[in-house]
């Protein structure tokens, strides 16, 4: 039987010497809410396309932007394969846009009054796509969480009730440390915070992001129900800075940077009975 996440969560505070006390975990409900909402409507997707969940690199990014902010994310795409992108907002997001952007030039775009954006996408050659959500228009003046999900026509399929399962699971775990101390979903401008990928067993996929100096990080993974061994690794400046390898489903690694850094994390997939969805939260103490 798996140890419950926040309880392995809850004994890595003393790390970052934050006491034990109450905070009001906010924003738990608004995570769930566009979690539901965007794999809600890759479902409905996935029915009529047949696509499957991006395979060949990270499948769900997702993060927390104010009205006129823009959450972005780089991917690599293959030459001919066919790619459906869409996104989400949580219950008070009313006007979402999504664009693709290759180099300096939009290729693709929905711009329309809605709050669930579809863009669908085939390159010529091997490139990368820099994909930007833009909220235009929300019911109150405040940070939204906001979601995308990406497919492919050759996506090795991956069941999105699992997904969604998984991710859910992860945000019901930060939520129970942040009511015991000082960490959050990392919200410092338009920044993801909520990635997923769907891994095969001995396989590793990467992303980068920036880390902040003297400010403490807490990176939570977890893996769905077929998953049995999946670890995180974070580099930087040439080297390994840390790591967690216990043979276990919800790896956490900690790192505080006596200076800023890029730092790559390596989501590692040891041993999965079949293709796993593996999420990883990015919590900070700031």
């Amino acid at each position: 039987m798996r140890k419950p996440l926040w309880i392995r969560l809850l004994a890595c505070l003393a790390i970052f010497a934050i006491p034990v006390t109450a905070f009001a975990a906010w924003e738990a409900p608004y995570v769930e809410d566009g979690i539901s909402r965007c794999i809600a409507a890759a479902k409905k997707l996935k029915d009529v396309s047949k696509f499957g969940a991006r395979s060949d690199g990270m499948c769900l990014v997702a993060g927390f932007m104010a009205v006129d902010g823009t959450l972005s994310w780089t991917c690599k795409l293959k030459a001919g394969k066919e790619y459906i992108f869409v996104a989400a907002g949580d219950a008070d997001v009313k006007d979402l846009d999504l664009e693709a952007w290759e180099a300096k030039e939009m290729i693709a775009e929905d711009k329309g009054d809605d709050n669930v954006p579809v863009v669908s996408l085939t390159v010529e050659a091997d490139c990368s796509v820099t994909m930007k959500m833009k909220l235009d228009d929300a019911k109150a003046d405040e940070l939204h969480f906001c979601v995308m999900v990406m497919l492919e026509n050759e996506g090795t399929g991956g069941s999105f009730k699992q997904l969604e399962k998984v991710a859910k699971q992860l945000n019901e775990a930060c939520a129970k440390i942040n009511e015991k101390g000082n960490l959050q979903f990392d919200q410092e401008g338009n920044t993801i915070c909520i990635i997923a990928s769907l891994l095969e067993s001995e396989e590793t996929k990467s992303f980068q992001r920036d880390f902040l100096k003297d400010t403490g990080y807490m990176l939570v993974g977890a893996g769905d129900d077929n998953c049995k061994d999946f670890d995180l690794e974070l580099h930087g400046n040439g080297k390994l800075n840390t790591k967690d390898e216990a043979e276990d489903a919800t790896p956490v690694i900690t790192v505080e940077p006596k200076a800023k850094f890029r730092g790559s994390v390596k989501m590692v997939m040891h041993e999965s009975k079949k293709p796993s969805f593996s999420v990883v939260g990015i919590l900070t103490t700031k």
